[in-house]
C-alpha cells in the first residue's frame, strides 16, 4: 500500500525498508533505484534525506557503498557480509533475514559453500531458509565450525554404533600389533587412535593411491607404512563412516536446529513437512535413491518459496528438478528407474 503524500514513515522503517529492499534484489542496488522504490511505495522523494538513512546505516555497518567506476555513474549499495547480517540482526529485530535469498547465499559463501557450483549448498540453502535456529547458530558460530562440530553430533546418534565397533576394533589392534611390536617406536593407544583417525577425517591428507597420512609419515616415517598395513581393514572401515557421514551432515545439524524449533514453539509447517521427508527418505537403502528423493523434494520447495531466483520458480517441480540436474551436471544414467518413474507421474 503507497502512503498518502501527508504520512512520514519514522526513520527506524525507512532504514528497515531500505534495507529489506537492498536484500529482496540480486546484487548490488543502485541509488536512484533505491529513491525511486521508496518514492512509489512510501511517498519519500527527499533525495538528501534518503542519502542521509544509507550513509548512517553504512557508519553502522548494516550495508556497504560501492562506488561508481566511472565519473558520473551513481552509487550502488549491498550487503554482502555476516558482519551486515549480524548488525542487521541487532539494530532491525522486524526483518527475518533467512527469508531473503540473500542473506542465505551471504551465509553459504562465507562458508565455501556456494549454490552456484555446490549441490550440498542448495540442499543446505532450504534448511537454513526453514529453520530460523539453523540461520542464527550459523550467524553466531559459523556454518564451518558448525559442521566440524557435527562429527561430535554424528558419532554420538547415527554413527554411536559404528563408532563403538571401531573403537573396540582399534584397540584390539593396537594390544596385538602395536602395543607388543618391538620394531616400533612408543605409541600410546590414544595417540595410535588419533593418528587413525586423522587418516580419514583429513581430506586432504588421503587419497585412494597413498591413503597414509603425511602426517603419520612425517612424525613417525620407519612406522607408517607398517601401521597401515597391519590396520588396513579398520581404515577402510574409518573411510566408510566418513564418507556417511559428510552425506549427512547438513541434514544431521537440520535435525537437531529442527528440534530446537519445536522447542521455541517457532516451528513452521513448511519445516515439519520438509524434515519428515528427509528423514523418510533417509529410510532408503539406496544412496542413488535417496539422492534422488531429495532433489525432488528441493524442487518442490524451489516452487513453493520462488527461490533461489536462478531456477525457473514459476515452472512446475519436474521442470525445476530438470533444471537442477542440468546444472549441477548430474548423470542422467546414473538416475534410479524408480525415480524415473515418480517424475514420470508427478
Amino acid at each position: 500500500m503507497v502512503r498518502k503524500q501527508g504520512d512520514r514513515l519514522k526513520q527506524f522503517e525507512t532504514k528497515s525498508n531500505i534495507i529489506k529492499y537492498i536484500l529482496g534484489k540480486q546484487g548490488p542496488v543502485s541509488e536512484p533505484e533505491i529513491r525511486k522504490h521508496l518514492g512509489e511505495k512510501y511517498g519519500i522523494k527527499d533525495q538528501g534525506r534518503i542519502n542521509r538513512h544509507l550513509h548512517e546505516l553504512k557508519k553502522v555497518e548494516c550495508i556497504e557503498l560501492i562506488p561508481p567506476i566511472k565519473t558520473g555513474l551513481s552509487n550502488k549499495w549491498d550487503i554482502t557480509k555476516t558482519e551486515h547480517l549480524e548488525n542487521i540482526q541487532i539494530k532491525f529485530e522486524d526483518i527475518k533475514l533467512n527469508e531473503f535469498e540473500k542473506s542465505l547465499i551471504v551465509i553459504l559463501r562465507e562458508s565455501n559453500l556456494d549454490i552456484d557450483r555446490d549441490l550440498d549448498g542448495l540442499e543446505c540453502f532450504f534448511e537454513l531458509l526453514l529453520s530460523t535456529s539453523f540461520f542464527n547458530a550459523c550467524m553466531d558460530i559459523g556454518l564451518e565450525k558448525l559442521q566440524n562440530r557435527a562429527w561430535e553430533l554424528y558419532l554420538y546418534d547415527r554413527g554411536f554404533e559404528r563408532n563403538k565397533n571401531i573403537k573396540q576394533l582399534l584397540k584390539n589392534c593396537y594390544d596385538t600389533n602395536i602395543k607388543k611390536n618391538p620394531n616400533f617406536i612408543k605409541i600410546s593407544e590414544e595417540t595410535f587412535r588419533k593418528i587413525m583417525e586423522e587418516i580419514v577425517r583429513n581430506k586432504n591428507s588421503w587419497n585412494v593411491e597413498n591413503p597414509i597420512s603425511e602426517t603419520l609419515e612425517e612424525k613417525y616415517p620407519n612406522e607408517a607404512k607398517e601401521i597401515y598395513e597391519k590396520t588396513k581393514e579398520i581404515w577402510i572401515l574409518m573411510t566408510k563412516q566418513k564418507l556417511i557421514f559428510l552425506d549427512t551432515r547438513y541434514h544431521l545439524l537440520f535435525k537437531h536446529y529442527f528440534h530446537q524449533d519445536i522447542l521455541n514453539d517457532i516451528v513452521t509447517s513448511d519445516e515439519i513437512e520438509f524434515a519428515m521427508k528427509i528423514k523418510e527418505n533417509q529410510k532408503e537403502s539406496s544412496v542413488l535413491v535417496r539422492y534422488f528423493k531429495n532433489l525432488i523434494l528441493i524442487s518442490e520447495y524451489v516452487v513453493r518459496y520462488k527461490k533461489p531466483t536462478f531456477f525457473n520458480v514459476n515452472g512446475t517441480p519436474n521442470e525445476v528438478l530438470k533444471e537442477i540436474i542440468d546444472f549441477y551436471k548430474l548423470d542422467y544414467s546414473t538416475i534410479p528407474d524408480e525415480i524415473k518413474k515418480l517424475i514420470e507421474t508427478s
